[in-house]
């Protein structure tokens, strides 16, 4: 399973500007930062195989998803 970068836990989107795979709270963390960051497109990690999904969203705080 993918980890978090920042925490180690459990990665849940991935964000390709930051070449980052992140949980739900760090993703807030540093895509809340600035807006500049929040525009950054985060595609969701499938829960099952941990592959990118389709899902595709940007802004400051994204809600928790699953696929």
């Amino acid at each position: 399973m993918k980890k978090c970068e920042l925490c180690g836990g459990l990665a849940r989107m991935h964000c390709e500007s930051d070449q980052a795979n992140l949980c739900w709270d760090c993703d807030v963390k540093v895509h809340e930062a600035n807006f500049l960051v929040a525009k950054h497109t985060r595609t969701l990690l499938c829960h099952v195989c941990q592959n990118p999904t389709p899902w595709l969203a940007s802004g400051q705080h994204l809600s928790p998803a699953v696929s």
